[in-house]
């Protein structure tokens, strides 16, 4: 009649477990005996433990006990042992009197009653670290650098037109000015536009009489004009 455990379930000692059966079998006002058995018995008999419940229920809940785990061969031997797993089976029985030949008792399946396992601690201190992968540092440098690379020349050839501050452009534009002051050339290039009877002041005769000078040298003179003339 047993539904659970099946056979050779493991059932630890900090866990809630289920034994079920078909309560239909019976009277619903019928009790059942339930016994859990050692597959390995020592001086102080089969049973582990027997429970009691009515049959209506059809199932039990049954919190496994650490004192289970007690080795019957040496405890015989005057040696209390608890082992790491120890097998175990149910019986069932019950008392309606209206099934005599159905009563029982009925043998379960064998179910192997394990300790709890505790996990094993991590060491996490500095000297337990795993040491640092060379294939990785291999394969990693080389990308982060091909990234800088290629992350710098991408910024450099799209914004060098895009980007600038003033008369600077970002990224290797050429610089420009605008000019605000005409000076000689652009007076002269203005006096052949007109033609030779084109008006020409005092300052355009100084000018074309006066010497070709260096860039420095016209710079300097500027300056000095400025200065005496107050521009």
């Amino acid at each position: 009649p047993f539904c659970s455990p099946k056979p050779h379930d493991i059932w630890y000692t900090d866990g809630t477990y289920y034994v079920t059966w078909d309560n239909g079998r019976w009277n619903a006002n019928s009790t059942c005996y339930l016994t859990l058995n050692y597959l390995t018995p020592g001086s102080k008999g089969r049973v582990a433990q027997d429970f009691q419940f009515p049959n209506a229920r059809g199932f039990f809940t049954i919190q496994p006990k650490q004192e289970w785990l007690l080795n019957q061969t040496l405890h015989d031997q005057g040696t209390d042992v608890y082992a790491d797993e120890q097998t175990l089976y149910f019986i069932i029985a019950n008392d309606d009197v209206s099934t005599p030949g159905a009563r029982g008792p009925f043998t379960g399946p064998n179910i192997i009653l394990s300790a709890k396992i505790e996990p094993t601690p991590i060491d996490t201190s500095p000297n337990n670290r795993p040491p640092p992968s060379f294939l990785g540092l291999t394969v990693g440098l080389p990308l982060v650098f091909a990234f800088i690379f290629f992350a710098v020349c991408g910024t450099h050839f799209c914004m060098k037109n895009k980007r600038r501050i003033g008369p600077i452009a970002i990224g290797g534009g050429a610089r420009r000015f605008k000019k605000g002051y005409s000076g000689r050339a652009a007076r002269r290039q203005r006096a052949h536009v007109g033609g030779e009877g084109s008006y020409r002041d005092e300052l355009d005769e100084e000018e074309d009489s006066a010497p070709d000078l260096s860039p420095a040298a016209q710079r300097r003179e500027w300056e000095l004009a400025s200065v005496k003339g107050g521009r």
